[in-house]
């Protein structure tokens, strides 16, 4: 049943649907253009909850817009009515996600620290 929520979002959106939480996305340098694309993606959303009978939380819903320009305005999606929050940040699946792609809260470890946490695994198993 929930599998087939981003069916009809439209060929050009990418989706990620993961138990109860979902994503969708566009690329593009029209950023007017990549708007009025998801925003018609949402209504879809929209469309599938109310033949289904579910009601997505508007609080829980927000979105992002992954770019290097330094400021972008009057952007302002739409779900049920309802403004939906603009975020700087969120964490998806355990991932943090950032507006300019620094993955600032992403742990790398080095090379050596990957070893030695291997080898400390190695031994607890041993």
């Amino acid at each position: 049943m929930i599998n087939d929520i981003f069916m009809n979002v439209g060929g050009d959106i990418e989706s990620l649907l993961y138990a109860d939480d979902g994503a969708i996305w566009k690329r593009g340098r029209n950023i007017r253009h990549v708007i009025n694309c998801i925003q018609s993606a949402i209504l879809q959303v929209e469309r599938w909850s109310y033949n289904w009978g579910f009601k997505m939380s508007v609080t829980k819903s927000c979105y992002m817009l992954f770019t290097r320009k330094k400021k972008v305005d009057n952007v302002q999606l739409k779900l049920y009515g309802h403004n939906m929050e603009r975020v700087s940040e969120f964490k998806y699946l355990g991932l943090w996600f950032d507006e300019k792609c620094l993955w600032k809260n992403l742990n790398l470890l080095s090379m050596e620290e990957e070893r030695e946490l291997r080898l400390k695994r190695t031994e607890e198993i041993l």
